[in-house]
């Protein structure tokens, strides 16, 4: 990520990091298919 950020590729920069850290959060968390559960609200909280 750093490298493609020093070379201006800063959209394949992010790409590349999310796709990262995705792996390597696949690694401790693995996806549960059917029985994973989306455990909070999806709806945008704009504070009290």
């Amino acid at each position: 990520m750093a490298e493609l950020f020093s070379k201006g590729q800063f959209t394949q920069g992010l790409i590349e990091g999310i796709q990262s850290a995705g792996k390597a959060l696949s690694e401790h968390f693995p996806h549960q298919g059917d029985a994973d559960e989306n455990e909070l609200p999806d709806e945008i909280s704009f504070g009290s």
